[in-house]
């Protein structure tokens, strides 16, 4: 969420196999994803009550985030001692055997966070007082989860997300993609922001283009009719960039709140407004509407199933809410 803008088990479920699949050239599997929340929660109860409930939407694919922090856009280290943000191994580990066991793939994106923020810092707007040394921790962070996602069988791997003021390093994010490539077999992705999908220069280095898709497409009162045109004018840039790079698009991440003008400023986690059901399903079905059977779409990934009913009934988890209705009959029935 952005503060602006190899081996597989078994499957569990013969249902989640019968599944009609969605539109993918050349026999690619199109991820029915979701982003799953689990920070400082953890618990086999916890994990299988949460996965048995996105199974039965016809999720096969999740998105776990992996946060570390660094104080402050200009600090050049990176810790985990944060226990409320960062989940543990073991219920990280956890995670990824109960959804393997469900037929389910895993994306394991690691994000940085800063712990002071001041005007519009963000992740996007780190400026370390020492670029060497900022690298040479992020290196560190990288290669260790992607050694991590190895042990666990994780099928892709994100090299980061939103780092938007990093981008232009080309060769240092090579650099960075040829060394998890020597510790991990699977596909490697990156999560671009949404308004920065030309600076990742790194593109044609991965095996898939990750992208968030936080766009401004609402509109005051809400209309599907309006999101959808405002959607057929931003796709084609969107497929413009696919063809620059010749890869495969993930959407890691996209999602509206459950609030009044949710819609109009997605990205806005930090907006505050009356709850508006309706107008978060209103950007899931045009979402669906416009993003369905693009050739070059390889999984898109809905920010975020979270299970804390004190959300102000606000928050971006469709989670007994319509949008979750709307989902599934696109995940299970090829809904358009």
């Amino acid at each position: 969420m952005t503060a602006r803008g190899g081996g597989r088990r078994a499957l569990a479920s013969v249902a989640l196999l019968l599944l009609p699949a969605l539109a993918m050239p050349e026999g690619r599997t199109f991820r029915r994803g979701m982003a799953y929340g689990i920070f400082s929660r953890s618990g086999t109860a916890f994990h299988t009550a949460n996965l048995d409930a996105l199974h039965a939407l016809g999720v096969d694919s999740l998105l776990l985030t992996v946060p570390r922090e660094q104080r402050t856009v200009a600090s050049v280290r990176m810790t985990a001692d944060n226990p409320s943000l960062t989940p543990s191994r073991a219920s990280l580990a956890e995670a990824v055997r109960l959804a393997h066991a469900r037929g389910m793939s895993i994306v394991l994106l690691p994000i940085l966070f800063l712990r002071e923020t001041g005007g519009d810092d963000w992740r996007g707007s780190i400026a370390p007082s020492d670029w060497s040394a900022w690298w040479q921790s992020y290196e560190e962070f990288i290669l260790d989860e992607a050694r991590w996602a190895a042990a666990h069988d994780v099928e892709i791997f994100s090299v980061g997300s939103e780092l938007c003021s990093t981008e232009h390093f080309q060769k240092r994010w090579e650099d960075l993609i040829r060394k998890v490539r020597a510790v991990y077999p699977g596909l490697i992705t990156y999560s671009a922001n949404w308004d920065h999908l030309d600076g990742v220069t790194f593109a044609p280095a991965l095996d898939l283009a990750g992208m968030n898709a936080y766009f401004e497409v609402g509109s005051a009162p809400p209309s599907v009719a309006v999101m959808e045109q405002r959607w057929a004018t931003i796709l084609p840039g969107i497929e413009a960039w696919q063809r620059r790079h010749g890869r495969p698009i993930l959407v890691t991440e996209v999602g509206y709140p459950s609030r009044k003008g949710g819609t109009i400023d997605p990205w806005n986690h930090a907006a505050r407004g009356e709850p508006d059901l309706a107008e978060q399903e209103m950007g899931y079905r045009a979402f669906i509407h416009a993003w369905s059977g693009r050739p070059w779409l390889a999984g898109v990934y809905f920010y975020m199933w979270w299970d804390d009913p004190d959300d102000g009934g606000t928050g971006y988890t469709p989670r007994g809410k319509p949008a979750a209705g709307t989902l599934s009959r696109w995940y299970t029935e090829g809904l358009r």
